[in-house]
């Protein structure tokens, strides 16, 4: 919670008193704000109680700081990645044959999400393109939040 949740709070509510007091753009846009979230942010994955609930409690802050910061020209969304072959889901998949399992059963397209393709979201959210968006949560997840049926 302090990272994933308060972290992200603290951060934002700074950026936004930042954004709100710039000229906005000639589509009246002061800032963009995103947020990493999770595909877990919406469904149960187990053994990740903190990590879902804080990613959870992300999204509702995310859309709430949407709503309020409409007004004033700042859009706010979220990029909701699957399971990342990165990190320590990389060091996990690589070392565990239980977490390995865990992930193919996991996701429909039967392989783990690159980092690029998760900037790749975030690029997209940077641009014009997503300038009416606000509020949203862009699931870039494999169809992991589809269940995988055998």
């Amino acid at each position: 919670m302090e990272v994933n949740f308060f972290g992200a709070f603290n951060l934002a509510q700074l950026a936004a008193r930042v954004m709100v007091e710039q000229s906005p753009s000639s589509r009246s846009i002061r800032g963009k704000i995103l947020f990493t979230g999770s595909w877990v942010q919406d469904m149960p994955f187990p053994e990740g109680t903190s990590y879902i609930s804080s990613k959870a409690a992300l999204k509702m802050m995310a859309m709430v700081m949407a709503q309020e910061l409409a007004q004033q020209g700042v859009r706010v969304n979220l990029v909701a990645p699957g399971i990342v072959y990165a990190g320590l889901s990389k060091k996990l998949h690589d070392a565990d044959p239980t977490f390995r399992t865990r992930v193919a059963d996991a996701i429909p397209l039967n392989e783990m999400q690159t980092a690029e393709s998760v900037a790749d979201a975030f690029a997209f959210l940077c641009s014009g393109e997503s300038d009416y968006m606000t509020g949203s949560s862009l699931l870039v997840d494999g169809g992991a939040t589809l269940v995988k049926r055998s």
